[in-house]
């Protein structure tokens, strides 16, 4: 399977026409547990990010008016430590107004534009 079809299969959407230079790594903390994290990167322009933020349904922290269903913290974007490297994972801390998140029945989405890229993190299996 491509990165783009594991993109789309995870996010469950089409991704953008303009989007390229696909990333994706499932990382998977424990064999014992169902618990596992999608760290994805792609290029698409701001305007299709608004555009499949719309139609995944998330809300955005602006949208939200800083209150959403999962709030955002800067850690939200970092590897965990147990995780293996990804040099491809150079995003940054801040939180823009375009930011957006969800939470579902066992897990949660945080998902932002930055330089160009969309930057995603989706946990699947939380137990709650």
């Amino acid at each position: 399977m491509s990165p783009r079809s594991e993109i789309e299969a995870v996010l469950s959407i089409k991704l953008p026409k303009d989007s390229s230079d696909f990333h994706f790594r499932r990382i998977t903390p424990s064999t014992d547990l169902a618990l596992s994290f999608a760290y994805i990167k792609f290029r698409c322009s701001e305007a299709s990010y608004l555009s499949m933020v719309k139609e995944m349904g998330l809300q955005s922290v602006e949208a939200a008016g800083g209150s959403l269903a999962y709030p955002i913290a800067d850690g939200d974007w970092k590897l965990p430590s147990s995780a293996p490297a990804l040099p491809w994972w150079d995003i940054g801390p801040d939180i823009p107004p375009t930011a957006a998140s969800q939470s579902f029945l066992d897990g949660n989405i945080v998902i932002k534009h930055e330089n160009g890229y969309v930057y995603a993190v989706k946990v699947s299996g939380l137990v709650r």
